[in-house]
């Protein structure tokens, strides 16, 4: 799931609460509470650097293989 920063519209209008385009009737709603929700930068950052490194490794695996078969006939490709 991609995450895009920007402006979310929340309104309460005729007994319902819109949230951008989705609508939530205010009657079924027996109870709420407020959560705040703190992001661990530490893992993110650790997560994206781990996934960097792959995709590294695996970008230069897939040139060096690819550069070694560049110009090889396709006879001399076996010895």
């Amino acid at each position: 799931m991609a995450y895009s920063r920007g402006i979310t519209e929340v309104q309460v209008s005729k007994g319902a609460l819109w949230v951008a385009s989705d609508t939530y009737p205010l009657r079924n709603i027996a109870r709420t509470s407020m959560r705040e929700i703190v992001p661990d930068y530490g893992k993110a950052k650790a997560e994206f650097v781990k996934k960097l490194v792959l995709q590294l490794i695996l970008v230069s695996d897939a040139v060096r293989t690819a550069d070694h078969d560049v110009g090889v006939p396709a006879d001399r490709a076996d010895k």
